[in-house]
């Protein structure tokens, strides 16, 4: 026989749960939304795992030991020079879009992409700076290790 606080109590979980539920899915679909229709990418061609989610990217690089490239690879064969290949990220094979794409020298501020950071292996070392004026404070004081007399100094 239930007692009464379970009988009572009962309604307002499932009420909440329910509620849990909802806004979970309500989450959901505006994240698929955005991502498939709104987003600043969203024109550009991929699978729609990959423009979903990050676990398309998680499958291959978890489960096929690091071979995502692979499928980037067979992205480029089917969509062309530039793939979506994450819910917020492009690949482009397109040499021509280099200098566009990659900045060289003091032409324009650009901070780095924070993604684009982790998975180095190397994050608690060099402590990956992605703001463009901390980074240049830096690299300044790295750059005598990186210069020509240093490293002739180091080969045999």
């Amino acid at each position: 026989m239930m007692s009464l606080v379970q009988i009572t109590t009962c309604p307002n979980f499932c009420q909440f749960l329910g509620l849990v539920l909802l806004l979970a899915l309500l989450y959901g679909v505006s994240i698929a939304t955005y991502r498939l229709y709104l987003s600043p990418i969203a024109q550009f061609p991929g699978p729609l795992l990959a423009r979903l989610t990050f676990f398309y990217q998680f499958y291959y690089d978890w489960f096929y030991s690091g071979q995502y490239y692979l499928e980037v690879e067979k992205m480029h064969m089917k969509y062309g020079p530039v793939v979506r290949m994450t819910p917020t990220e492009l690949h482009i094979r397109d040499p021509l879009f280099h200098n566009q794409l990659y900045v060289s020298g003091a032409v324009r501020k650009s901070d780095s992409y924070p993604r684009f950071t982790l998975g180095t292996g190397v994050e608690d070392i060099t402590f990956p700076v992605t703001a463009h004026d901390r980074h240049r404070a830096v690299r300044s004081r790295l750059n005598p290790f990186f210069s020509r007399a240093s490293m002739t100094r180091l080969e045999p």
